[in-house]
């Protein structure tokens, strides 16, 4: 990592906290705080959403778990169809500028370039991601993961970083869907519990907010043959 990356990281930083303490100054962390346990542990309910947090065993001290839990009137196909409409990812993915599949590997597995919006003066990150769509018959439940492919020139992210995430639909009884949105990362610095609750208030509950609102719209209505049949 060269000094100019470390420079601006360290620039950002110092940004983020003169931003945000005025708001959480006094403030107890919400989310983050149980980022010490191995286990679960729920951090905070909002609107329907629940944000669970832990520590991620096996990886670098930076290294973190994230879980939010909520639930939608549409089936899973239907949220399958949102999550694959990558032309309308901005419009309720945070911090995502652009999605776009670079190569298809085969019905169900594809490599995807990713484009960051990042707030000044952190620069917007390109980087590709593979990833899998796995439909379980027994249950009807749908899982999308995605992981950050290894570091290299072209891959946009530092060789200590690392994202891994799934979001999974599973039908309920009400002809609905449980909808649970689970990421682990590996951040190049540490992030104090204060700016970590910010970013997963953020990040987490606006992003699912907005997918609740998109998914019930006509265009997503899909059945298991035409989402299988697209993936």
């Amino acid at each position: 990592m060269n000094h100019f990356s470390d420079a601006i990281k360290r620039s950002v930083f110092v940004l983020l906290i003169a931003i945000a303490i005025p708001v959480f100054f006094d403030r107890p962390t919400l989310y983050a705080a149980s980022f010490s346990s191995p286990e679960w542990q729920l951090g905070k309910q909002e609107d329907g959403i629940q944000i669970y947090t832990r520590r991620a065993t096996g990886y670098a001290s930076t290294a973190r778990e994230i879980k939010a839990v909520t639930y939608t009137d549409a089936p899973p196909e239907n949220c399958v169809a949102l999550v694959t409409d990558y032309e309308s990812s901005s419009l309720w993915r945070k911090r995502i500028k652009e999605l776009k599949v670079v190569e298809t590997i085969d019905s169900n597995h594809w490599q995807l370039q990713v484009i960051t919006d990042l707030p000044w003066p952190l620069r917007d990150r390109k980087m590709t991601a593979d990833v899998q769509l796995i439909h379980d018959p027994s249950d009807n439940s749908y899982t999308y993961q995605i992981e950050s492919t290894p570091s290299d020139e072209a891959s946009g992210l530092d060789e200590d970083e690392l994202f891994r995430g799934i979001y999974k639909f599973i039908p309920d009884e009400n002809g609905g869907s449980k909808v649970i949105y689970q990421i682990l990362f590996v951040s190049p610095i540490r992030i104090p519990n204060w700016l970590m609750d910010l970013m997963i208030h953020q990040t987490f509950v606006g992003q699912l907010k907005q997918f609740r609102k998109l998914v019930i719209q006509p265009k997503y209505h899909a059945t298991a043959e035409t989402v299988l049949g697209q993936t």
